[in-house]
């Protein structure tokens, strides 16, 4: 009897430790996949070298999308033109102190962003996203 149990504990510890290797092998392998090695941007907008050094926000971000195709210079001005309009309804919400329309105010100027940033990551390299996103940053200070 004691040997069967031994055999039976030893067979166990076996599959523990098996299932142990598989789920560290598990890991190794998503980690793995996890680490970036190399970052490839194909045909995007880099830096400009002629933007001036004392450029405004909002000349920065004109200059940029005046690289883009019409269709996509389009699409950033309605969306800017849709953050305008959420800017005012936002100021007229905070002053009522009204937190419902706040807080649907905010979640459209969220998702208003996250459209512009897409349309960003597509078309410029990363740096200049950054540069845009600073811009952004300066002429709508609630984003």
């Amino acid at each position: 009897m004691i040997h069967r149990t031994t055999h039976g504990l030893k067979r166990s510890i076996s599959l523990v430790v098996a299932a142990c290797a598989t789920t560290l092998l598990l890991c190794s392998t998503v980690i793995a996949q996890e680490i970036t090695l190399l970052i490839l941007e194909p045909d995007l907008i880099s830096e400009l070298d002629d933007l001036a050094g004392d450029a405004t926000a909002v000349e920065i971000i004109k200059s940029y999308y005046q690289q883009l195709p019409p269709e996509a210079q389009l699409t950033l001005n309605q969306y800017d033109e849709l953050l305008d309009k959420l800017i005012v309804e936002y100021e007229v919400a905070r002053t009522a102190a009204d937190s419902a329309e706040i807080t649907e105010v905010i979640s459209d100027m969220d998702a208003t962003w996250i459209e512009i940033q897409k349309v960003h990551s597509d078309a410029f390299t990363s740096k200049v996203t950054q540069i845009l996103d600073d811009a952004y940053s300066e002429v709508y200070p609630v984003l």
